[in-house]
């Protein structure tokens, strides 16, 4: 362990930080509930003096489950039922410094940031990512930090080729020390505030606990966001990870007679949108601890200034929505500018690149560039989907980049050519799935799916249902007075059921939508009174639902339900979720106590997955390798010790 993580370790040690709950102390490792100061103090106010260099150790660790593609082999087998996840891991550690440059009258502050001697660990389904060597030297070179008067961040300035994970790490880490506190202001106040996720509002509040330096005073910031984030998968979410749709908890020690940030810590602990999915996680943690404050000459300060000018680009806003979207709109133009769309869809038609291979994310690059960019080529691929003698596997793509487009125009287009191909054509199930997956659902999707998913005549009816689910849990946590009329409409379909398997498929889709406001109705099908299939499908549809209810409703059953196909469900929608001692105990009991080998085998497997991430599951290996019976120890006998 080196010398910096030690020091991040103590800090992280007694700086816990927990959502509205406890605050960074850094004398004792856990404390009571705080209590905010009632007597308004000294007023806190950012202090900007040109020259001032402040060295930092930072920690940002981040974990989430996020969106993974599930693929068919053909048309002809079931479409995935589900969306699949993966879980992402990152640690970045290293040397934030900070130098004022300038502080100009009005009292905004341009800033020179650098983030050195970085350590990066990023681990996608327990599998390293490789990160090119140059992805973070821009932090390492340094960029510009606008500051207005109160603390808040405005922008940054980076090279203008820097990859786009070194860009968003540095908002990350610039953004979640942001503290804004106006002239004045009294024992509590409340901002609204901007970060790369877009908009928020932050309450702070002035703590009565002692600080770790004489003078210093401990600040909680609690903030939550006034627009859920939109994201783009797995790898473009990579640092803008920390995004919630509820509140997050940080904490500051500060110096008033200074009027800089000295410590900080923060926790992420509630639900959080990552590519179509809503789901729990303790998603991420940064701890920061001053090293050095010193200063630098002037004309040190301006050849460093001048040096770094010369090569950064222009002022980037932090929120990201329409920045990106001008950015990514003048790529995709530059793009079709040097690709003749007619004949690359042809020739992809004529050859189709193998899955998964380069030329197929070419293809797919292509096709989403067309989709956004170009009403001719958005014709020309509707077109395309629409010729009966299309295959399978030029379909597939033409149908993803319209549904990843998701725009009201894509949206349309998508349901022509439902409307438009043969009823029992497979493409109209391909094109169902791409429609619902679709950010920002429309009256006339959600129309058309409600419509097809109740036609006793369409052989893909259950795809629509399925796709239903989904559209309506997205409206839901984004638009609540459009979404939950919409949800509340499955859920009767649910009890009005003629059957059981009716209402087992129409579970399933309610699992689609991952919103808390099922959980009574998934209680009621899950109960031992209900059918087995009944159960499995309401006991699955707990799997995206971000509670703390939801868990121990699926541990419950892993445990205890009769049925082993519910159980094994139960084992397939827990490990959806963050993982923690208490599932590795569950799923190590299943693997040890469980009569049936169907649950059993999954239960092996899946408890050695754990061990990468929790050290509970390791020591339950060891044990039942030594302890399990003749089958547990075979099926154990390859583990290695990650």
């Amino acid at each position: 362990m080196t010398p910096r993580h030690r020091a991040l370790v103590l800090v992280a040690a007694v700086g816990l930080v927990t959502a509205g709950a406890t605050l960074l102390s850094r004398r004792h490792a856990a404390r009571d509930p705080v209590d905010v100061v009632d007597a308004s103090p000294p007023s806190f106010a950012h202090s900007f003096t040109p020259g001032r260099r402040l060295t930092y150790d930072v920690d940002y660790r981040s974990e989430a489950l996020v969106e993974s593609t599930l693929e068919r082999p053909s048309l002809g087998e079931n479409a995935p039922r589900r969306d699949g996840v993966l879980t992402l891991s990152s640690t970045f550690a290293g040397t934030l410094t900070t130098t004022v440059l300038e502080r100009r009258p009005d009292g905004s502050a341009r800033v020179l940031a650098t983030l050195r001697d970085l350590e990066v660990s990023v681990l996608l389904a327990d599998r390293a990512l490789p990160l090119p060597d140059a992805t973070f030297a821009p932090l390492a070179r340094g960029f510009f930090v606008e500051y207005g008067p109160a603390g808040d961040v405005r922008g940054l300035a980076i090279e203008p080729d820097a990859h786009p994970i070194a860009s968003r790490l540095a908002a990350q880490l610039v953004t979640f020390l942001q503290l804004e506190a106006a002239p004045g202001h009294g024992a509590t106040w409340e901002t609204d505030e901007t970060d790369p996720l877009g908009g928020l509002h932050a309450r702070y509040s002035l703590v009565d606990d002692p600080p770790s330096r004489d003078g210093g005073q401990l600040i909680q910031k609690i903030v939550a966001r006034r627009i859920a984030p939109r994201t783009t998968g797995a790898l473009g979410r990579l640092i803008a990870a920390g995004g919630t749709t509820g509140a997050a908890t940080l904490a500051y020690e500060v110096l008033p007679a200074e009027g800089i940030l000295v410590e900080a810590a923060g926790a992420l602990t509630t639900e959080q949108i990552i590519g179509d999915l809503r789901v729990g996680s303790d998603d991420s943690t940064l701890v920061v601890r001053l090293t050095a404050d010193e200063r630098v000459a002037a004309p040190l300060l301006r050849e460093e200034a001048e040096e770094r000018a010369a090569a950064l680009g222009d002022l980037r806003p932090l929120d990201p929505t329409e920045l990106r979207a001008i950015e990514r709109r003048r790529e995709n133009e530059a793009l079709l500018a040097r690709v003749d769309l007619t004949a690359v869809v042809a020739d992809a038609r004529a050859h189709p690149p193998p899955p998964q291979s380069r030329d197929a994310a070419t293809y797919a690059r292509i096709l989403s560039a067309a989709v956004e960019a170009s009403p001719e080529g958005r014709a020309h691929l509707e077109k395309a989907m629409l010729e009966p003698a299309i295959d399978e596997r030029a379909f597939v793509p033409l149908a993803r980049a319209f549904g990843e487009d998701g725009s009201a125009g894509a949206q349309a287009a998508l349901a022509r050519v439902v409307n438009g191909r043969p009823k029992a054509d497979p493409g109209r199930e391909v094109a169902l799935f791409a429609l619902g997956r679709a950010d920002a659902p429309t009256g006339a999707t959600v129309a058309l799916l409600e419509t097809l998913s109740g036609a006793a005549d369409d052989p893909h009816a259950f795809a629509a249902l399925l796709a239903l689910g989904r559209a309506a849990g997205q409206l839901a946590a984004t638009e609540p007075a459009q979404g939950t009329p919409v949800l509340d409409r499955l859920l009767a379909r649910a009890a009005n059921a003629p059957d059981d398997a009716t209402r087992a498929r129409v579970l399933e889709a309610v699992g689609n939508a991952g919103s808390p406001r099922v959980e009574p109705d998934l209680a009621r099908w899950s109960a031992p009174g209900a059918a087995p299939p009944v159960r499995r499908a309401a006991i699955g549809a707990y799997r995206l639902i971000p509670t703390a209810t939801a868990r121990a409703a699926l541990l419950a059953a892993l445990g205890g339900d009769a049925d082993p196909s519910v159980r094994s469900a139960a084992l397939e929608a827990v490990l959806l979720r963050r993982p923690d001692d208490g599932i590795a105990d569950a799923v190590a009991d299943r693997l040890e106590h469980d009569p049936e080998e169907s649950v059993k085998k999954p239960a092996a497997s899946r408890l050695i997955s754990l061990c990468r991430r929790v050290e509970r599951a390791c020591t339950h290996v060891e044990r039942l390798r030594t302890t399990g019976d003749a089958w547990t120890r075979h099926e154990l006998a390859r583990f290695d010790h990650p």
